[in-house]
């Protein structure tokens, strides 16, 4: 059984990596009433195989070579990966105090630990237990202060974060990373014409709309302001975002939201703003962010109801004409 099919097991499942591959078998046997086991003897099987999921593995358990100088590339890639995923690692070394010494800021993120070499069956099953139950706390912990009370989707917190994850992923993969800002148009004046109870179930209806575009694993819908929304894509082409900001358009309007408020428009509308780009080691993903708040800041002031998206090289303007229309302008930086 793949590690794939395996991880959609009900039983938490665990991942160990270990060239000593007897004698991790041995100790996985002790574990097989609790939880499923997957064993792979290369780490360089185990980044190929997690990539390819997915769902991911509740914990990894990785044996560190006997000399630490021949932690290579590969167990650094695999941190990080982790740390991405956000997947405690339990690291099983015969330096524990030299490795808890060197790498004392990965014990900082609460997300790894160290046992002993070679492991004892009973002191591998406690620390899985308290290392996974410290996780879920934390994540608990997390989710209560990350997500917004009124649509139930991630909050700015949430965003801040994942947008600084996701920004270093791309870096590392050297892959395009998007932005996408929604923001109700004259959405103050709405809630002062319709009462502020109906203005909180529009936003929940617009959240619902906007989290089917969040299609990708990697895809992030949050909130940010009362009336705005932040779609952040990865690995998204400009064309695929051209396409995902006229669905925005198309799907509010679709919503058919009387808006008395409006001497424009009679429906409730959004405006779009984007932007799109290869991370540089120069940069931050602060600059993402503000390339995109001025791209809806131009959306707003040619009227809304429309989108700007901008990239590194050009802009494209995007003008809603009606469900499903528009007339899309390409123009050079």
């Amino acid at each position: 059984m793949s590690v794939c099919e395996q991880i959609t097991q009900l039983k938490h499942h665990i991942l160990i990596i270990d060239d000593d591959r007897e004698y991790f078998k041995r100790a996985a046997q002790m574990l097989l009433d609790e939880y499923e086991v997957q064993l792979l003897d290369s780490i360089e099987v185990g980044i190929k195989l997690l990539t390819e999921c997915t769902r991911y593995p509740d914990i990894i358990v990785l044996s560190l070579p006997a000399c630490p100088s021949q932690i290579n590339e590969s167990y650094q890639s695999l941190q990080e990966w982790a740390f991405e995923k956000d997947i405690p690692i339990l690291f099983a070394s015969e330096y524990v105090e030299e490795q808890r010494k060197r790498d004392a800021s990965l014990l900082a993120r609460e997300v790894y630990d160290f046992i002993d070499r070679p492991l004892k069956p009973a002191e591998l099953r406690i620390r899985l237990r308290n290392q996974l139950k410290l996780h879920q706390d934390k994540k608990e912990a997390e989710n209560a202060s990350y997500i917004d009370p009124i649509t139930g989707i991630g909050n700015a917190r949430k965003f801040n974060e994942q947008v600084f994850r996701r920004w270093n992923e791309c870096l590392r993969k050297n892959k395009k990373m998007a932005i996408l800002l929604v923001d109700i148009d004259n959405f103050k004046g709405f809630n002062q014409h319709h009462g502020l109870n109906y203005g909180d179930l529009v936003l929940q209806m617009i959240a619902e709309e906007l989290q089917s575009l969040a299609t990708n694993v990697n895809d992030s819908l949050c909130t940010l302001e009362g009336n705005q929304f932040a779609l952040l894509k990865p690995f998204c082409s400009g064309y695929e975002l051209e396409s995902i900001a006229d669905k925005v358009i198309t799907k509010v309007q679709g919503l058919q939201i009387r808006n008395d408020a409006s001497d424009e428009f009679s429906f409730l509308t959004v405006s779009v703003g984007g932007y799109s780009m290869y991370p540089e080691e120069d940069l931050t993903h602060k600059t993402l962010l503000q390339e995109a708040d001025l791209s809806l800041f131009n959306a707003k002031t040619s009227g809304g109801n429309c989108a700007e998206l901008r990239t590194r090289h050009a802009v494209a303007n995007i003008f809603e004409l009606g469900l499903g229309e528009a007339i899309v302008e390409t123009m050079a930086s």
